[in-house]
């Protein structure tokens, strides 16, 4: 019975051990996040920045990065639009080539 208990705590201390690494973890993902939030945001708290060029440095961060999302949707849509003319479109010169030719209309 004392092996058995012993073996029991040890087991209980290694899932606690498990455990709490799993929420260190948790934890760091949560402050990432958060600072992804803030970032995005704008909250009130996230604007207590104290100085000026830091404030202007997270506007231009942020315009660049507003700038990336805009154009990844804009390929996005491009990528959509040519997937669905390659069923119907053929080139005006050759009539057999792919969507992707250049003379397409």
């Amino acid at each position: 019975e004392v092996e058995l208990a012993k073996g029991q705590v040890l087991s209980l201390q290694e899932r606690c051990r498990e455990l709490e690494s799993s929420k260190q973890h948790h934890e760091a993902e949560g402050i990432r996040l958060k600072g992804k939030l803030d970032f995005w945001e704008a909250s009130d708290e996230s604007l207590a920045v104290s100085s000026e060029p830091a404030v202007s440095a997270w506007d231009s961060a942020l315009r660049e990065a507003c700038q990336s999302s805009l154009r990844r949707l804009a390929d996005r849509r491009v990528a959509l639009r040519v997937a669905s003319y390659k069923e119907v479109a053929v080139c005006k010169i050759c009539y057999d080539r792919p969507v992707s030719c250049a003379l397409l209309p």
